[in-house]
């Protein structure tokens, strides 16, 4: 699994997103994650659009965070419930 954390940065910045491209590129099959400080829309549509697997949020609860990823690890994805609607 690879987790990409940009902190409080936003994942739609330009640097951001080749840093996530070049990791799917070299990993296409890995697991990648994307975990922020931020809640916002877009930066989830960003990383859904780089083929991540999850996008956590930082503030998320590490018994829910330990679940999210062990499904990620074991072939699914995990994006915030309130990021579902967003990116209808």
């Amino acid at each position: 699994m690879l987790i990409f954390s940009v902190g409080g940065e936003s994942i739609a910045e330009k640097e951001n997103l080749r840093q996530l491209k070049v990791l799917r590129t070299l990993a296409p099959t890995v697991p990648l994650v994307v975990i922020s400080d931020r809640k916002d829309g877009n930066d989830i549509a960003a990383a859904f659009s780089v083929e991540a697997q999850g996008y956590l949020y930082s503030g998320i609860a590490s018994a829910l965070a330990r679940r999210a990823l062990s499904f990620i690890l074991n072939g699914g994805s995990y994006f915030p419930p309130s990021a579902v609607n967003q990116l209808r």
